[in-house]
């Protein structure tokens, strides 16, 4: 059930980053594993009804620690630090203050264009726990507030503006000779491939459509 579950999940978040809109914030990679660090890629797709983004803030939740953000040319880097929402045990020690908020702001991100801001972190939790990163994207006076949080068994693309997500990564059942994690990887593979390929027909298509309006 764990493995089934895994790849769901991972499947959901695959073919969720692989739509052309990209109407919300995305995030990789969509697993993680626990007490690792990882680098969280969180990508910008479009403005604020055709405004430039200028600015975006990140609200680190509970269970993440040693958050390191990657400074970005032209951008100006403002790092909050606080008590954490919550206690963190981390081997033989507690971890209770650290990163609360990290925001890029002064630069500007065309409508059109596309980007990522990253920052290096550790998630701690239980296998199978989702984690939820509230984003503010900021165009002038305009502004995108991806914040919001499924419920419990809620497709977070029933949300207005959900915020963008993670599951901590489940590991194999133990009668399932560890043969899972290669399953969940080759299902996770096939999504990918089969979102590549509509994406090029399609593409394919509006240009023969385009040479035909030539002619």
């Amino acid at each position: 059930m764990k493995m089934l579950r895994s790849a769901m999940m991972a499947c959901a978040l695959v073919l969720a980053l692989a739509l052309p809109a990209m109407a919300h914030v995305g995030l990789e990679p969509s697993e993680v594993p626990a007490g690792s660090g990882v680098t969280l890629s969180f990508r910008i797709g479009h403005g604020c009804e055709g405004q430039p983004t200028t600015s975006v803030s990140i609200q680190i939740p509970g269970g993440v620690a040693s958050v390191q953000p990657f400074p970005k040319a032209g951008w100006d880097l403002d790092v909050e630090t606080g008590p954490l929402p919550e206690p963190i045990d981390a081997g033989d020690r507690q971890i209770t203050e650290g990163v609360t908020n990290v925001t890029w702001s002064g630069g500007s991100l065309e409508d059109a264009h596309t980007d990522v801001f990253q920052i290096r972190a550790t998630i701690y939790g239980d296998e199978g726990d989702a984690v939820f990163f509230p984003v503010v994207q900021r165009c002038g006076d305009t502004e995108h507030a991806w914040i919001a949080i499924p419920a419990d068994g809620q497709d977070p693309h029933d949300l207005e503006e959900p915020a963008p997500g993670l599951t901590i990564a489940v590991e194999a059942d133990d009668d399932d000779g560890g043969s899972s994690g290669l399953n969940v990887f080759a299902i996770v593979a096939l999504a990918l491939a089969g979102s590549s390929m509509a994406m090029s027909a399609a593409a394919l298509a509006s240009s023969r459509n385009g040479e035909k309006a030539g002619d």
